[in-house]
């Protein structure tokens, strides 16, 4: 199924964004998103592991045609690092780190994505418009506003399904984001798994906030997506300990 409400974005406009896959023979079959988050490091979604990615791509726009002016490179994935705190078919902690077989020669074209550090990470982001860039199952990179809004919301609007009991014993908390759009229309969808959502700081600076794990159905405003939140002090702890 494709994006939900999404646009075709500007060639290098978020040049964080990782596409995850496998090789298969002469051709890699992308399944997931990541964010680059350093040199050597890929952020993405836990539950993509099951594929067993092997390749990392960083700026591409659009993988079926050699001929869009983005310069891409692959990268071997030399180790993956599962969040510890995850538990199968829990929701939570749905994490991993994807560490590239060789350093990004940092350039316009391969830029990190900023971290909700220190001061970054006590800003209140609820109601704030977040940016979310997606790529499989399209071929080229798209991306979509959305509404954050509070985990409440999202454990209320989640906790009517038959799922809700397993995926989330304790509730839906603050490990969570949830963001979507208040008609509905605008969401992340399969393929869209790992791919970040961003902010904006009060420098301009774009800020990694969230990365997609779930939903139900897409573009429902009933049911906002699910991201892993960024904000999540032993998230960070993780991240700096494994990849800085």
């Amino acid at each position: 199924m494709g994006h939900v409400g999404f646009k075709e974005a500007k060639p290098h406009a978020w040049s964080w964004m990782a596409l995850v896959g496998r090789r298969e023979g002469d051709n890699n079959k992308w399944f997931c998103g990541g964010a680059l988050i350093n040199e050597q490091w890929v952020l993405t979604a836990l539950h993509c592991l099951f594929e067993s990615p092997d390749v990392v791509r960083l700026g591409e726009h659009d993988y079926q045609d050699t001929n869009d002016g983005a310069p891409h490179q692959d990268f071997d994935v030399a180790e993956t690092v599962m969040y510890p705190g995850y538990a199968n078919p829990e929701g939570y902690h749905d994490l991993a780190l994807l560490r590239l077989s060789s350093r990004v020669h940092i350039q316009k074209f391969f830029i990190p994505v900023c971290l909700p550090w220190g001061v970054e990470r006590e800003v209140d982001i609820t109601g704030q418009t977040a940016t979310l860039t997606g790529g499989p199952p399209t071929t080229f990179l798209q991306q979509v506003k959305v509404t954050v809004f509070t985990s409440d919301k999202c454990d209320t609007s989640y906790s009517i399904l038959p799922k809700y009991n397993t995926s989330w014993p304790q509730g839906i908390g603050e490990e969570t984001l949830c963001a979507g759009d208040v008609e509905g229309g605008k969401d992340a969808c399969q393929g869209d798994s790992g791919g970040p959502l961003v902010t904006k700081d009060v420098g301009g600076s774009f800020v990694l906030a969230g990365i997609v794990v779930q939903g139900n159905g897409c573009g429902n405003k009933d049911f906002p997506g699910l991201y892993a939140n960024m904000r999540y002090p032993p998230y960070l702890v993780w991240i700096k300990n494994v990849a800085f």
